[in-house]
């Protein structure tokens, strides 16, 4: 009885799904057949279970695995067809792209401008597979969603901010007036939910368009947290409005979890955090971060996490959102809030140390 072959593949299974993910229909058999190939490199699988999960011919497979022994994975996507001409670039086309895919201000919305960018730069004319598959295996590029950046930021403040934050913590835990037995470090933030459907992406077949059944109701409720990266500890109330008399609201339940500890609070701008009337609690100080900076802010992150739950979902009312709020927050454990917040700055002069 013969033995499934097990092939080595050098790639790794993230960069076949990269390059599967933006490949024409002709490259992606060969691509799917090799990731199938990779899943099963340690046990090996035979050709006709790899034809029957990839859906095409035994031979096929056999052909591709043998083109991949042969010539790896730039002879495996390469396209075969008669008036194809694979491009070369050489070494200063290469540093051109690899300083262009490393401005994140380059304006590029994806690989058709990056090639008309490219031709008009050089004069030459170059093949737009051969230019999206060579950035791909040498850059790791891929197309992205920008992240805003205010035109009134200040870039200097905020990597002065970074650089210092170390030392604003020890200052700010030496100057607290009370009689605390432990200091912990919190980043705080509000974010909106409500029954305004909100749709992402989702996982289909091939030429099957997500659907997602949509609502505009303009309900919603807010959702304050605050997050450590130190501890993993969190602190989430869920508040009828974003304003000074729900902020206040928060900060006297949040002040309330574990009393003796000085809560050192990282957050932004907003007017109603620097209210005049707002009374901070003895255990809370308040650091705020860099105008327009909310990169510098992981708790970002943390609504994302609870967003991207969020999406593709219909709520009949407010209380069913309520619901999905606090099963959010339960799930959430100390261990993913240390991972998602623990934002490399936050370590730097190492005044914090991981638990």
């Amino acid at each position: 009885m013969a033995h499934p072959k097990i092939l080595v593949i050098k790639e790794t299974e993230k960069e076949i799904k990269n390059l599967l993910k933006q490949s024409i229909p002709f490259i992606g058999q060969r691509l799917r057949v090799l990731l199938i190939l990779k899943q099963n490199e340690e046990t090996g699988i035979s050709r006709r279970e790899v034809a029957k999960l990839a859906g095409v011919a035994p031979n096929s497979v056999q052909k591709w695995r043998t083109l991949y022994l042969n010539s790896g994975i730039d002879g495996l996507i390469k396209h075969g067809k008669t008036g194809f001409k694979p491009s070369v670039f050489n070494a200063a086309e290469h540093t051109m792209l690899e300083t262009k895919l490393n401005n994140p201000q380059n304006g590029l919305q994806g690989y058709v401008e990056l090639k008309d960018w490219i031709e008009k730069e050089t004069g030459k004319s170059f093949n737009y597979n051969t230019l999206l598959y060579y950035c791909i295996r040498n850059f790791k590029s891929s197309v992205k969603v920008a992240r805003k950046s205010h035109v009134k930021k200040d870039e200097d403040l905020g990597s002065s901010f970074k650089k210092d934050f170390g030392r604003i913590c020890q200052e700010t835990a030496l100057n607290a007036v009370g009689d605390f037995s432990s200091v912990n470090l919190y980043f705080q933030d509000e974010s909106r939910f409500g029954l305004f459907t909100r749709n992402g992406k989702s996982v289909t077949a091939i030429r099957v368009k997500p659907i997602c059944t949509f609502q505009q109701v303009f309900k919603s409720t807010w959702l304050s947290g605050a997050f450590s990266p130190i501890t993993g500890d969190h602190f989430q109330l869920i508040l009828p409005h974003c304003n000074t008399d729900n902020f206040q609201i928060f900060l006297n339940n949040f002040s309330k979890e574990n009393p003796k500890e000085l809560k050192i609070m990282v957050l932004d701008n907003g007017r109603f955090h620097k209210a005049k009337r707002l009374i901070v609690p003895e255990n809370i100080v308040l650091v705020f971060l860099p105008p327009y900076s909310p990169e510098l802010n992981p708790a970002e992150k943390m609504w994302a996490k609870y967003k991207r739950e969020f999406s593709n979902k219909f709520y009949n009312s407010i209380e069913d959102v309520e619901d999905f709020i606090i099963t959010a927050v339960k799930n959430t454990s100390k261990k993913e809030v240390m991972s998602i917040c623990g934002y490399a700055y936050v370590f730097l002069d190492q005044i914090w140390s991981k638990n």
